[in-house]
């Protein structure tokens, strides 16, 4: 009889001795964050990239749209490539040669399609065989300085073709085919394509 009882408090004494271990166990594990899984929602945003908005999204759209808009407020581009047709404007102020007759110019420009160097067929040996920038001041300037002239001649001529007899007279001896008898009409045509095209540019 001693014996089971002293068996049974040994056995009491491990018991308690294993719920204990247990319980410290558990309070340390509720202490800190060892073992434990944060909850999948934060697992989500930890290991998940923030999308891009809409907003960060908007200038992209935007420069696309305000290209369209420059092409649609600049019909001259179909005909000039942007450069060129900056350069050409930039010496048609610098030159006084405004409103309408920036169109004279630039039906200038495609009347002559010249090359390189040549671009609006001015022969001046100061602007022969130089750039797009001097061919254009030079025109710029002739077709300013003649239309204050004809404004003051008491002539029927309209201005182009008082223009032309200046410009690119017919009978010199650098026009042995006679094509500068061809300039008044191909000015005249490409100015009313471009000055129909483009109203809205003075």
């Amino acid at each position: 009889m001693y014996r089971t009882d002293k068996t049974a408090s040994i056995g009491y004494m491990w018991a308690f001795f294993i719920i204990s271990i247990v319980i410290v166990i558990i309070f340390c594990l509720s202490q800190c964050d060892i073992g434990v899984m944060p909850p999948k929602e934060e697992l989500r945003k930890e290991e998940h990239h923030k999308p891009l908005s809409k907003k960060n999204n908007q200038p992209i759209k935007k420069d696309i749209k305000q290209n369209r808009k420059v092409i649609k407020k600049d019909p001259l581009l179909k005909f000039f490539p942007a450069n060129e047709l900056s350069i050409v404007r930039k010496e048609a102020v610098e030159n006084h040669c405004n409103g309408d007759l920036l169109y004279v110019l630039l039906a200038i420009r495609k009347a002559e399609n010249g090359r390189a160097g040549l671009e609006f067929g001015v022969l001046h040996p100061k602007a022969k065989n130089t750039n797009l920038e001097t061919q254009a001041g030079w025109a710029a300037a002739t077709v300013a300085k003649n239309h204050i002239r004809w404004q003051n001649a008491d002539i029927p001529d309209d201005f182009i073709t008082f223009l032309g007899k200046r410009y690119c007279p017919v009978g010199v001896d650098n026009d042995p085919d006679g094509l500068n008898r061809n300039w008044i009409h191909n000015v005249k045509h490409w100015y009313a394509i471009l000055h129909n095209l483009d109203k809205g540019i003075r």
